[in-house]
């Protein structure tokens, strides 16, 4: 289980880190010409500025985690803050709009086991 942790610590954390990252620092009228963000239209900057500085701070805290730089646990809470995001990404800005859904979908329940192994492990 631990090695499973590991490897979904550094696979989250990285791409966390950079979608969050990219949310939280690119202009706005970048983030509403890209396809995959276009949602920004409807939701407002603000929402993607929020959602950006969580996702790269769970990212850092996943690949923290993995270097054995801060807690595991820490690492677990990240995860059921990502859950959360996911889960309301789907419900209140992708589905009802007709977006795919199936990414955050898959990350949320990644981000799910990585909770699950961080508090187990």
């Amino acid at each position: 289980m631990e090695t499973i942790v590991t490897v979904l610590s550094w696979l989250l954390g990285v791409a966390f880190l950079m979608a969050g990252t990219m949310k939280a620092l690119l202009p706005e009228d970048k983030l509403r010409d890209n396809p995959r963000t276009a949602w920004v239209e409807r939701t407002g900057i603000q929402q993607a500025r929020v959602a950006g500085v969580a996702e790269a701070a769970a990212g850092a805290a996943f690949i923290g985690s993995a270097l054995d730089v801060v807690p595991m646990a820490l690492a677990g809470v990240a995860a059921i803050g990502i859950v959360v995001i996911m889960v309301l990404a789907v419900v209140r800005v992708h589905q009802p709009a007709g977006e795919p859904i199936v990414p955050n979908l898959v990350l949320g329940v990644l981000a799910l086991v990585l909770a699950v192994g961080a508090f187990v492990a």
